[in-house]
């Protein structure tokens, strides 16, 4: 949930390279865990360039209010929930 808020808040967020970070970020926002020189450049870029800073908290605001709203969570559970359904209907008539 908190790196939600700092999204929503335009922070400037890194995620780590793995499937869930993948997924939830765009590329831009992804560095490898094990990288710590990887950590050190992006918090040098931060310090030391204000508007690309700026960009990156844009970007994670952006993501967040069209990716992660209550609205499309329900949405996208449903779809889901109606998935389950028909692979279970199919179940349910080869039986």
């Amino acid at each position: 949930m908190k790196f939600l808020i700092a999204l929503l808040i335009a922070v400037p967020v890194f995620a780590d390279d793995d499937p869930i970070g993948r997924y939830l970020y765009p590329p831009e926002l992804i560095m490898s865990p094990d990288d710590p020189n990887a950590l050190a450049d992006a918090l040098e870029m931060l310090a030391s360039d204000r508007a690309k800073t700026k960009q990156i908290g844009k970007a994670a605001r952006d993501l967040s209010v069209s990716k992660y709203t209550w609205r499309r969570a329900v949405t996208d559970t449903f779809a889901e929930i109606e998935k389950l359904q028909r692979r279970t209907s199919g179940v349910k008539a080869a039986l």
